[in-house]
């Protein structure tokens, strides 16, 4: 009884650091991309990255590409080649689709509280600008 207790706790206490929301598809390959690419990549992915000068092979411009098909990308980035590493050990064909998905149109994606804080501030300045107007009002 004891033990099937310490279980039950022991299994709460590992549930309590999972996220309750995953991100939408295109920020998860954000932040892969982020956490796995860049170096090499670039930001953006045109094969611009700190690391890409220091290496013997060309890093190709990955960005909105279209000419290798998307099971091919995954294999790539799930299994290496040439030079770069596999990351099947880390990420899913999932994962690296997501990754495929943003650099098809490699634009920072915000995030909710960003979004929330953008219309935060566009309402703070419209009720400045109509106090503004208000008082321009005032003054004629």
């Amino acid at each position: 009884m004891l033990l099937s207790l310490w279980i039950v706790i022991g299994l709460l206490q590992s549930n309590a650091d999972v996220p309750k929301k995953l991100p939408p598809p295109k920020e998860r390959g954000e932040n892969l991309y982020k956490d796995l690419c860049w170096q090499c990549h670039g930001t953006k992915g045109k094969g611009d990255g700190p690391i890409s000068s220091m290496l013997k092979t060309e890093v190709p411009n990955i960005a909105g590409e279209q000419s290798t098909n998307e099971k091919t990308l995954i294999d790539i980035i799930q299994q290496g080649k040439g030079a770069m590493p596999a990351y099947e050990q880390l990420i899913d064909r999932h994962d690296a689709r997501r990754i495929l998905q943003w650099l098809e149109n490699p634009v920072p994606q915000k995030k909710e509280k960003d979004k929330k804080k953008d219309k935060s501030d566009k309402k703070d300045k419209e009720k400045k600008n109509n106090e503004s107007k208000k008082k321009d009002k005032a003054k004629k």
